[in-house]
């Protein structure tokens, strides 16, 4: 019974953090007739984030396909739709004596469609300018207790911390999902009911935050945050060492091929996301972060101003920006 648990619980971990498309579409994808016979292929998305949708066409004659924000091959369309709604792709008759005959299906998933990632990226560690922390190289749930195969670049952590109780942001980015009515489960091995904040970083990358009170989030859905914006407050210690503690990891979408994934087997399943080993500021430089080693949190505004706006920067001058 517990591993059945076990596997149910990362199963629902797995939809949550890619998106996978379920009962609740997050993108609605229709046509719509033009005037000058033209077709448009149109989405409307109902929460924030970048998604990848995939169009194939099952049937296309007499068509030219235009595409926005992607590309186009062999009568399919790979692109990235960060909008609330917007044109995807444009069918033109090719002969304009006659009409356009179509059919396509759909898919999406969470992410950026080939991202620009920048792997050279400094970030700021989770916690506030001071804190001293310990951090651990996390294991991979799918390989202990599915003997699949190994994320590619597999790098996930667990910071530790006795002398603060708030979680901060690492990097400019997009809330794109909050979970925080959770209580605190001390019993279970893994369970994916946790409380956990989902950002998106300009590049693409998604860094996932999971650790906090029940209803300890303080940042909502669809808000900017800055390096070092409080995103919220720690689980009441409930772990034998007494610390705080904070799963953490940086990650993008690398695999967007879906209808082969969904018949595998969970073993046999490829991890869809690439994940990163950041290169962190810490008291004592920049630096990528050891196993088992022990970390103060340093701020400086290099790190702090290198993705503001001049705007951003004139407001966090004045005092007008606010990041606490």
């Amino acid at each position: 019974m517990k591993v059945k648990n076990i596997i149910m619980s990362y199963i629902l971990f797995i939809a949550t953090i890619f998106g996978i498309q379920g009962q609740s579409k997050v993108i609605n994808i229709e046509s719509r007739r033009n005037n000058d016979k033209s077709i448009d292929i149109i989405y409307e998305k109902s929460k924030p984030g970048s998604y990848t949708v995939m169009i194939e066409f099952t049937k296309l004659e007499n068509a030219d396909i235009t595409a926005y924000g992607g590309r186009s091959f062999n009568q399919k369309f790979i692109g990235t739709v960060d909008s609330n709604r917007g044109i995807v792709l444009k069918l033109r008759r090719r002969n304009p004596e006659q009409g356009i005959s179509y059919g396509y299906t759909t898919s999406y998933i969470r992410g950026k469609y080939n991202p620009k990632v920048k792997k050279d990226f400094v970030y700021t560690l989770p916690f506030k300018k001071g804190t001293r922390i310990k951090v651990k190289d996390a294991g991979n749930l799918s390989t202990k207790y599915f003997d699949s195969e190994l994320p590619d670049n597999w790098k996930s952590f667990v910071f530790r911390a006795k002398d603060s109780d708030t979680i901060v942001a690492v990097r400019k980015g997009l809330v794109i999902e909050v979970k925080d009515q959770y209580k605190l489960d001390t019993v279970s091995h893994f369970t994916s009911k946790k409380n956990q904040v989902l950002i998106e970083h300009k590049d693409g990358t998604l860094a996932i935050y999971k650790g906090f009170s029940k209803n300890g989030v303080l940042v909502k859905v669809g808000q900017t945050v800055y390096p070092q914006t409080s995103l919220g407050v720690f689980d009441a210690k409930g772990n034998k060492s007494n610390d705080n503690v904070l799963h953490f990891n940086i990650s993008y979408l690398s695999d967007i091929k879906i209808d082969g994934q969904i018949k595998k087997k969970l073993k046999d399943k490829k991890s869809r996301s690439t994940y990163l080993n950041p290169n962190f500021l810490t008291d004592d430089g920049v630096m990528k972060l050891g196993n088992k080693e022990i970390y103060t949190v340093e701020v400086n505004e290099d790190v702090i101003f290198s993705e503001f706006t001049r705007r951003e920067k004139k407001k966090y001058k004045k005092g007008d920006l606010l990041i606490k």
